[in-house]
């Protein structure tokens, strides 16, 4: 691909994903593993940059229980 054509392209915001507000209970009725490893997949698929929880991201996905 050529510059231009890559200059032309949208940029997706980055998505950051935190299930760290989940209790142990909550975590595993949802299975929060799999979420989070579907989740990602679908965002990448969707062409967004997912990164650590930790990072500056333009979208911070957080989970949490209430319960």
């Amino acid at each position: 691909m050529d510059s231009w054509a890559a200059q032309q392209l949208p940029t997706l915001p980055s998505v950051a994903i935190d299930l760290g507000g989940l209790d142990e209970a909550s975590y595993a009725r949802l299975d929060g593993l799999g979420l989070e490893k579907r989740l990602v997949l679908r965002l990448v698929q969707d062409g967004f940059a997912v990164v650590a929880a930790s990072a500056q991201a333009d979208i911070h996905l957080a989970v949490t229980s209430t319960s």
